[in-house]
């Protein structure tokens, strides 16, 4: 089962949760086992290349309170 919900996986939650995997990888070797070759895989380049048309993902670093109260929710 999907932990995600649609909205959030699309419609082939296979190439979301690809991404995810990616893109979680490179985040704990970064920053839970302080391996900053990793850091590389945390931007906006390297999400583009793992986009799909089906899945064209992106990268937020920050957001502000607004923006996460205007946020789309389930």
């Amino acid at each position: 089962p999907n932990a995600l919900p649609p909205f959030v996986v699309g419609q082939n939650p296979g190439i979301a949760r690809n991404q995810l995997q990616a893109l979680t990888i490179a985040f704990m070797q970064t920053y839970i086992n302080g391996q900053s070759s990793y850091q590389a895989y945390l931007s906006p380049a390297y999400l583009a290349k793992l986009s799909q048309p089906q899945m064209n993902a992106t990268l937020t670093r920050t957001l502000t309170p607004a923006q996460i109260k205007t946020a789309p929710s389930p």
